[in-house]
């Protein structure tokens, strides 16, 4: 027979080896308490509490990739909406044919990459260690759009402060790159 220990809560036998009692699920030795997050059994607990909790960059970068994408499906949507038509007369068949070229090939470039940002919202959100030199690519990009002269200051200006904000150390430790 092997050997056995008392659950200290229950009082459930369980074989030596076992971290957690079969019955109650109570923590039969320290590591196995830290492991569960109990705040009193030592360092562990509290780092984990720390990396669970969302820096304030995952979450302005993933919406930041959520109206990234938006944009991108309103600009296919603006260029069907805005391509030549045919006029009163019936004239211009040559025009409103070759006009839908344009926004096909637009959507065939922006839909995928539509997809591709929500894609990468989500791998974001949900902590996917990759995701942080890919989301500094995408703000660069984003920075790089806002250049153009148009009033998009506050775009530049979002691009800036989370970039800032993804280069802070809690917000690498959240991703693992410490």
């Amino acid at each position: 027979m092997a050997d056995t220990i008392q659950c200290p809560n229950c009082g459930t036998p369980n074989d030596t080896g076992q971290s957690l009692c079969k019955a109650c699920m109570n923590p039969l030795t320290a590591y196995s308490g830290q492991l569960r997050g109990e705040a009193h059994q030592g360092k562990l607990a509290g780092q984990v509490a720390y990396l669970e909790t969302r820096p304030p960059a995952v979450i302005a970068m993933a919406v930041l990739n959520v109206v990234f994408a938006l944009f991108c499906l309103g600009k296919v949507f603006a260029n069907f909406a805005a391509r030549p038509t045919i006029n009163a007369e019936g004239t211009n068949y040559v025009a409103s044919s070759l006009g839908a070229i344009g926004p096909i090939f637009g959507a065939i470039l922006l839909v995928p990459t539509a997809i591709a940002l929500g894609f990468l919202a989500w791998a974001t959100w949900t902590q996917r260690p990759w995701t942080w030199m890919v989301d500094l690519a995408v703000l660069i990009v984003f920075a790089l759009l806002t250049l153009r002269p148009a009033p998009t200051a506050l775009f530049a200006v979002a691009a800036i402060v989370v970039g800032v904000l993804c280069m802070m150390p809690r917000t690498k430790g959240w991703y693992g790159l410490s």
